[in-house]
């Protein structure tokens, strides 16, 4: 059956259904209007899915170290096989290493790097100018500022001009808390990597703010804290005193502060489901790969681990400990001596162990 293009005259580019089966279907109970709803009912929805997986995809930017490793003073930072730290052994200055390497590589002039993120050929990390005598604690020193140096130890810059803490560096810009000395507050900063554009975000936030692609979580006397990136729609999340933020998926993972001690807590990052994890003084507060890790205050300082839901206590390392932070399947942590260590904690080299040394 053909249409015609004019009088008389067939058009044979244009054929329709036959009346036949239109009205064979139509029989059936399935008319356009009907296939049209079922059509939509399935399409938009399956847009809908791809809309939300590009829109994560595009909002995924890289980071130099994660959230949860600078909140515990990123120590520790990885890529490309090497390890960047500083050790008492080093001198007290940003050093990186292959771990099956004797030697390692002196990088930088500046003293006590602390918040170490490696990203491209760039280190970012906070530190005091090597001239300066330090006294007590280095973190809150008011020259301790944000530095950057290529990774083969070139072109070291300073990026700032006043006290820089809990740097996470991602994509073209860094984050970090400021101590006002003044006022005793630690202000949230953010300035481009190559020392532009930098802002005030937030007043008083504490010290370790923990921010993620869209959120950043920081605690309080009064409360753990929830607001978007760029320092609006601050939100309380939990009455808790919250220290040692650890933020993975739904999970906000913390130190509840009660006097001088302070239990393991975790909350759901919509303020819901607010449990106790342990009893144990819990400081140093890490997820990562088996579990939630924790310096034990009740034990000399050792770490722990549990689960995510608290269950399977166990202890990980017999050495008092400063800090620790976790990269990939090892952990990383500096003993009462200043030294760097590491210890495995998967597969069939769990529990094998060495020194960072250099």
């Amino acid at each position: 059956m053909h249409v015609t293009g004019g009088i008389g005259q067939p058009d044979k580019g244009l054929k329709v259904v036959p009346i036949e089966f239109i009205e064979a279907w139509q029989r059936t109970g399935w008319t356009f209007g009907k296939t049209m709803i079922v059509f939509w009912a399935v399409l938009l929805p399956l847009l809908g899915i791809i809309y939300v997986q590009m829109e994560r995809k595009a909002k995924v930017v890289k980071r130099g170290n994660t959230a949860g490793n600078i909140v515990n003073q990123g120590r520790f930072a990885q890529s490309g096989g090497w390890v960047y730290f500083s050790s008492n052994e080093s001198g007290h200055t940003l050093c990186k290493k292959r771990i099956a390497d004797p030697r390692g590589t002196f990088l930088s002039s500046t003293i006590k790097p602390r918040y170490i993120n490696v990203l491209g050929d760039w280190v970012y990390y906070s530190a005091v100018p090597g001239e300066i005598s330090l006294e007590g604690d280095s973190l809150l020193h008011p020259e301790r500022y944000l530095y950057k140096v290529k990774t083969d130890g070139s072109e070291e810059t300073r990026l700032n001009d006043h006290n820089t803490l809990c740097v996470q560096v991602m994509g073209e810009w860094a984050y970090y808390t400021s101590f006002q000395g003044e006022a005793g507050e630690y202000h949230l900063y953010r300035i481009r990597v190559d020392g532009r554009k930098k802002a005030l975000l937030k007043k008083n936030v504490g010290m370790d703010a923990c921010v993620l692609n869209r959120w950043v979580y920081y605690g309080k006397d009064d409360g753990l804290y929830r607001m978007k990136i760029n320092g609006r729609g601050s939100k309380r999340i939990s009455e808790d005193q919250a220290r040692c933020i650890s933020v993975v998926g739904e999970w906000a993972y913390y130190r509840k502060q009660a006097g001088k001690r302070g239990s393991l807590h975790r909350v759901k990052t919509d303020g819901t489901k607010g449990t106790r994890l342990n009893h144990d003084d819990s400081c140093n507060i890490l997820v990562g790969s088996g579990g939630i890790y924790y310096i034990n205050g009740d034990d000399g300082r050792k770490i722990y681990r549990v689960l995510s839901d608290g269950t399977g206590r166990n202890r990980i390392t017999e050495t008092r400990t400063r800090v620790f932070n976790i990269l990939g399947d090892k952990l990383f942590y500096v003993a009462e001596d200043e030294e760097a260590y590491w210890i495995s904690l998967q597969g069939e080299s769990a529990g094998l162990q060495g020194r960072v040394g250099l």
